[in-house]
């Protein structure tokens, strides 16, 4: 879906995003109802996972209520920034910090992307494999 207000955000900040009216109409983007409506649907018996999950959730519940959608999906939520704290502290200095990025760079998967919105769930879904599988290993 587009940005409602494509005017009022910084140039830096579509720059950083990758966002152009022309890639956006090209991938057939819809309106902000059908989206949410989709993604809802999608997410049906699902739980939300996000890096900084707290924050993205708070965006996913304002649009749902915005436009009127149920969130079909579950109600917990995992937060990998959470998951990563525990991860963070064993390192002892080898994590330099719990952001995607620093996770990342800490088991090897690359950052390259970063900032697109598909780059980043997949680097956050191989942050959660990895950090799920170390807290089995524990």
């Amino acid at each position: 879906m587009h940005p409602r207000w494509p005017d009022m955000y910084q140039s830096r900040a579509l720059e950083t995003n990758g966002y152009t009216s022309e890639r956006w109409e090209a991938k057939g983007v819809t309106d902000h109802t059908t989206a949410m409506r989709e993604f809802s649907k999608l997410a049906e018996g699902s739980i939300f996972v996000a890096h900084n999950a707290k924050f993205d959730w708070a965006f996913v519940e304002y649009e749902l209520d915005r436009v009127g959608v149920k969130w079909l999906g579950d109600y917990h939520v995992i937060c990998t920034m959470s998951l990563a704290w525990k991860q963070y502290l064993q390192a002892r200095g080898k994590m330099s910090g719990i952001s995607l990025a620093a996770v990342c760079d800490y088991y090897g998967i690359s950052n390259e992307g970063a900032h697109g919105a598909l780059r980043d769930v997949e680097r956050m879904v191989q942050v959660y494999d990895k950090l799920m599988l170390n807290l089995c290993l524990i």
